[in-house]
């Protein structure tokens, strides 16, 4: 009986490790597609991208005010999720799933180029008239 939930456990050690592996290269296979150096211009631009139509299903001032809300930054940590980026200065970044721009704008300094692409066409709207 021990032997046998001996190897389960195992088991399940095993796999979770594997699928650890599996997301951490998924990931850094984006970030490092995502990251490439380029020439350093005086600033750095926001690229707004439109992968299809726009999403009529929710309300879009109920997604933005969602998505902006102030406790945000607590449970988001966005300073910590930029610092483990690493140094984006003279690369270009994709903000893929970019929403309202909650990342791409605080990286538009920092980096050489932020290209938020997103499927709902009134989110790159939005982005659009905050950075023009």
């Amino acid at each position: 009986m021990y032997k046998c939930r001996s190897i389960k456990l195992k088991l399940i050690f095993y796999i979770n490790m594997i699928k650890n592996y599996i997301c951490k290269f998924i990931l850094l296979t984006f970030l490092f597609a995502a990251c490439q150096p380029t020439a350093r211009n005086e600033n750095a631009n926001l690229e707004s991208v439109v992968a299809t139509d726009d999403d009529e299903k929710f309300p879009f001032n109920d997604l933005v005010s969602e998505l902006e809300r102030m406790d945000r930054v607590i449970w988001q940590k966005p300073d910590i999720v930029l610092q483990k980026l690493g140094n984006i200065e003279g690369k270009t970044i994709a903000d893929i799933g970019a929403g309202s721009g909650y990342f791409s704008f605080r990286m538009v300094n920092k980096a050489e180029k932020v290209i938020a692409i997103d499927i709902d066409k009134r989110f790159i709207q939005f982005m659009d008239s905050i950075s023009t």
